[in-house]
């Protein structure tokens, strides 16, 4: 299980190895909302209450950006151990082949150290009794609102699951305690347990997440942290230490921030490295079907080039769920009719689109709910325009980071020319 631990998001994917050393999803990709903004919200909180001003961020931006900037910067050093992002959790097999297998598809929510830097935005300006505090300092004095959020980065990554430590200590910038509703002395002093306090939602809403998958996939023998926000101990031992963790290893690698971009940089050169993933959502065509008067509804029926024909008809390819091997085919035949001269150079245009809630052998349309359009597959017309009927058959190429198409005019057995336009 791979946590991908950023500020905004937290994601999380489950791997197999398998025998040719490549990896397979065995659970779905999966996220969260549990960034480093929560604590920056809990933080500019304790600010505003400490001040009793509500507005006192904002009144700082306003009259001094750069002492606001300083003094973000200051706390976002306090909590740079943990960084900012999103966390990101998948669950890979390692095979016999030495590759991955997917085994949990990717999964991840805004859990990562952004939720932090929003817990402890909403604590500052509730130390300083205004909500606008920390705003106002990025207005008036961003370098000073800056400095403010370094120092709390700088203490985030110094923070612990161990209580006794010292208070920690943050410098408030001058133009911040102008904003202040209420007396605020040059330095704020954070109890331990009221600074652990800042990641409690992040740390929650990750730890239910790695519950839900472990009930779900079995023999999870490791849990590696990568990205930014897992530099901060107190997020590594609140997992370590966790009791329905104990039988895994959990490991951070040196470096976490740089593991992401490395391990980006490794599937560039060898894409075949993960040889089976799973579905997050059901993807399919937008197509049109003969009319069916005892299965298709009277508002579904249009008339196309003399036929009676059901519009709007979803027909999926692969389903949420289904693992999918690298470069696995699915394929779809259709006719598209050009006997009238005004559609002898039309573009053939099919929609794919994602659905959430289909099942396969479902009767469903793209205009239900849940259904999101893609993008287009536009099929080019030959020099001399389309014969009265074209039979085709569209291959789609599933199991990469990208999507591959090919279309041939089975009749003639002629590619046709093929792009694919992202919504």
């Amino acid at each position: 299980m791979v946590l991908d631990m950023g500020g905004g998001t937290v994601d999380i994917v489950v791997h197999k190895i398998m025998e040719n050393d490549t990896l397979a999803e065995v659970y779905k990709a999966s996220a969260g909302d549990w960034g480093g903004t929560i604590v920056d919200a809990q933080f500019k909180e304790f600010v505003v209450g400490l001040l009793k001003n509500n507005y006192c961020f904002e009144q700082l931006w306003d009259l001094a950006p750069l002492d606001a900037l300083d003094f973000e910067r200051d706390f976002e050093a306090k909590k740079r151990q943990i960084s900012r992002g999103t966390i990101d959790t998948v669950v890979h097999k390692i095979m016999k082949d030495e590759t991955l297998v997917e085994v949990y598809k990717a999964s991840g929510g805004d859990w990562g150290g952004t939720i932090v830097d929003a817990e402890f935005k909403a604590f500052v300006t509730k130390l300083f009794k205004n909500e606008h505090c920390i705003d106002k300092l990025w207005e008036l004095a961003p370098r000073d609102a800056l400095e403010f959020e370094r120092d709390f980065e700088a203490k985030k990554r110094q923070i612990s699951c161990d209580t006794s430590l010292d208070d920690i200590r943050l410098q408030i910038p001058y133009r911040l305690k102008m904003f202040a509703n209420t007396e605020v002395q040059e330095h704020i002093y954070v109890y331990q347990p009221q600074f652990q306090g800042f990641f409690k939602t992040a740390k929650e809403e990750i730890i239910r997440m790695i519950e839900n998958i472990i009930a779900e996939v079995e023999s999870i023998e490791f849990i590696i942290l990568v990205g930014g926000f897992s530099c901060s101990e107190f997020l590594k031992d609140s997992i370590r230490c966790h009791p329905a963790f104990s039988t895994i290893k959990v490991i951070s690698p040196p470096e976490p921030g740089t593991v992401v971009l490395k391990g980006a940089v490794a599937f560039g050169y060898s894409p075949r490295a993960v040889s089976a993933r799973i579905c997050r959502y059901s993807y399919g065509l937008r197509v049109n079907k003969p009319f069916g008067s005892k299965i298709h509804p009277q508002c579904k029926r249009v008339i196309i080039d003399g036929d009676e024909i059901c519009k709007d008809v979803f027909h999926g390819l692969v389903y949420k769920n289904d693992l999918i091997k690298y470069d696995e085919e699915r394929s779809y035949t259709g006719i598209s009719r050009h006997r009238n001269k005004d559609r002898k150079f039309v573009s053939i245009e099919i929609i794919l689109y994602e659905a959430k809630n289909v099942t396969e052998g479902q009767l469903a349309f793209v205009t239900d709910e849940g259904f999101k359009s893609v993008g287009k597959i536009v099929c080019k017309p030959p020099e001399n325009g389309w014969p009265d009927t074209v039979k085709y058959t569209l291959k789609i190429y599933f199991g990469q980071t990208n999507i591959r198409i090919e279309t041939c005019d089975t009749a003639n057995n002629v590619q046709i020319k093929t792009s694919f336009e992202l919504d």
